[in-house]
């Protein structure tokens, strides 16, 4: 009964630690969208001025 409590204690540490990576490599990918939206809309008005 000890050892089953080591294992839930331990798989809910993994699963913090893993869902904590995750939404940090959420936050990366919505920074790179947010950039290359910001990238693309000051190309359209460099476009847009050119014409």
């Amino acid at each position: 009964m000890k050892r089953f409590f080591i294992g839930i204690i331990s798989l809910l540490i993994f699963s913090s630690f893993f869902l904590s990576v995750k939404a940090d490599e959420i936050d990366d990918i919505n920074n790179a969208i947010n950039s290359l939206k910001k990238d693309l809309s000051s190309k359209e008005v460099n476009y847009q001025s050119l014409s």
